[in-house]
């Protein structure tokens, strides 16, 4: 990575006028986009991941919320029951 770097100085004290350090400017910006990309296309890749998950979770959420009704209204038959028994 070389997000940062600065062309060198000539001995004149003139900075990066000649070809040479325009060359490496150049091959610098080209190494920090390339860098750049590559955290980008991470980032995206992570943010994916975690959508997956998020979304898989709200699924499971889901299920156990139902499963979970579906236990409320067997305890609601099985009262009724009882209190048709005369034991409730």
């Amino acid at each position: 990575m070389i997000i940062g770097s600065s062309p060198s100085q000539g001995e004149s004290g003139e900075s990066g006028s000649s070809a040479t350090d325009v060359i490496k400017l150049f091959n610098d910006t080209q190494k920090n986009m390339m860098y750049l990309n590559k955290q980008r296309l991470n980032a995206i890749e992570e943010v994916q991941k975690t959508r997956r998950d998020n979304e898989d979770l709200i699924a499971r959420i889901a299920q156990l919320e139902a499963e979970y009704q579906a236990s409320v209204g067997e305890c609601e038959v099985l009262n009724k029951r009882l209190q048709a028994l005369g034991v409730g």
